[in-house]
């Protein structure tokens, strides 16, 4: 289950992106994404119409797994580490009486 999603460009134009998954045994694996690249530009035909375009190319992909929270920390931002390990503390299944 996808725990949440976080991205971000440095200065040098390189984009990462972390998510972070709960396993079905409770493990949390961490997807990270760091391009080698960023491309950012825009065509403009006229005054009028102005396009915007941009695109990366990919660089590496990896996947961790850890067994707690505290082990993701260091591993992806501190502000982001605080915001999913709010929501990992919530139950993994609601029971609703219905």
């Amino acid at each position: 289950m996808l725990l949440g999603e976080w991205g971000r460009a440095g200065r040098s134009g390189r984009v990462e992106t972390f998510r972070v998954y709960r396993s079905g045994q409770g493990t949390f694996v961490l997807h990270v994404d760091r391009s080698p690249e960023w491309v950012s530009g825009s065509e403009s035909g006229d005054r009028l119409r102005l396009t915007q375009a941009w695109g990366f190319v990919p660089g590496e992909a990896t996947v961790e797994v850890v067994g707690t929270m505290e082990e993701l920390r260091g591993r992806i931002p501190a502000e982001f580490h605080d915001r999913i390990a709010r929501i990992a503390e919530r139950p993994v299944v609601e029971d609703l009486d219905l």
